[in-house]
Order: structure tokens, then sequence, then C-alpha cells
């Protein structure tokens, strides 16, 4: 299974943004969050993007304003580019943005269940 594959089907009804920005940003700073059975080599920067890009198009991510966006230097891609997604992820270096890890836990686990 690829990291595309997991979050469309666990978040088959969707993810909020933020909840989405919490996740993209945990799973490129810890292989702790890249599911079981996804190959952890395999999940670099432009993977991860790619997937939450992915979703993004299917319409799994809700909750997105161009506001939400600002801090993190994503509003210039819309959500559905690859690069909005490693302009999120390259906030954790250029503002060392951070995610809460009992949320990103608590989304692993509502995922799998």
């Amino acid at each position: 299974m690829g990291l595309y594959a997991f979050l469309s089907g666990s978040f088959k009804n969707g993810i909020q943004y933020d909840d989405a920005i919490a996740l993209c940003i945990a799973m490129y700073s810890s292989s702790e969050f890249i599911p079981e059975g996804i190959d952890k080599t395999q999940a670099s920067m432009d993977e991860i993007a790619n997937a939450f890009a992915k979703i993004s198009r299917d319409g799994l991510v809700v909750g997105y304003s161009f506001a939400a966006a600002v801090p993190y230097g994503a509003n210039y891609h819309v959500i559905e580019d690859k690069g909005h997604w490693i302009e999120i992820i390259a906030s954790i270096f250029k503002l060392k943005t951070s995610y809460d890890l009992n949320r990103v836990r608590h989304l692993i686990q509502t995922s799998t269940n």
C-alpha cells in the first residue's frame, strides 16, 4: 500500500485542512507517523506532498481557506498542487513550525480503526 492509498482509505469522509497540515508535517518529521506497510525509505518530501495533493484533488481535504495557508507560505500554490504541500513541509525549516503530537497520534489511531 502506498501513502496515497493509506490517506484516501483512512479519511474517506475527509480530513480537516488543519489536521492534514499537522499530519503532513508529522509524517515528514518522523517515520513514526508513516503507517505500517509503507516503505519508510520511500516517504520523501516529494512522496508525502504528492499524496496530500492527490487527496486534496479528490476533495478529501476540507475546511481549506486562503488565510489558513498564508502562515505556511503555501498560499502561492493551490491546495491540489504538490507545491502547496512542499511549502507546508518547508515551513518547519523556514518558520520552525511544529505539530501537536497528541493530535497527530489521535488522527493516526482513528484512521486505523
